[in-house]
């Protein structure tokens, strides 16, 4: 995939081309170079490791879990379920923003817009991170 024109809508792409549409606004270059690093499956989360289906566990200073979408979360947080609750509320009112290191983004269905919404989560996720970091 390059920067080909797009002649269809999403739906389009994925029942004619069978390729899932994509906002790319830079994170494939960055994955390209290597600034991103792109994983496999997730098992679990405990704290700030994350363990992977192929074995390997990992270290993060943050965790941003941005599907947007519940699906198995409770098999990621293990004993930590009860965080799900908070995403109901919109960012500024989440009781476990940011505990240990782990944010969520796109998960509270705003009124505003999902991509409005998305935006404000993402930039005070990103201060908050920034805040901690260690100069």
């Amino acid at each position: 995939m390059g920067t080909e024109e797009i002649t269809v809508g999403p739906r389009q792409q994925i029942e004619q081309q069978k390729r899932i549409p994509l906002l790319d606004i830079g994170t494939m270059k960055l994955i390209r170079k290597g600034y991103i690093k792109v994983y496999v499956a997730i098992s679990r989360i405990e704290n700030n490791t994350v363990f992977f289906d192929d074995g390997r566990r990992q270290e993060f200073d943050a965790i941003i879990l941005a599907t947007g979408y519940e699906h198995n979360l409770q098999g990621f947080l293990g004993e930590d379920v009860k965080r799900l609750a908070d995403l109901d509320k919109p960012i500024g009112k989440q009781g476990s923003f940011g505990k240990d290191g782990m944010y969520f983004c796109g998960f509270y269905l705003s009124p505003m817009g999902m991509l409005h919404e998305i935006g404000i989560e993402a930039r005070r996720i990103a201060k908050d991170i920034a805040s901690r970091r260690v100069p």
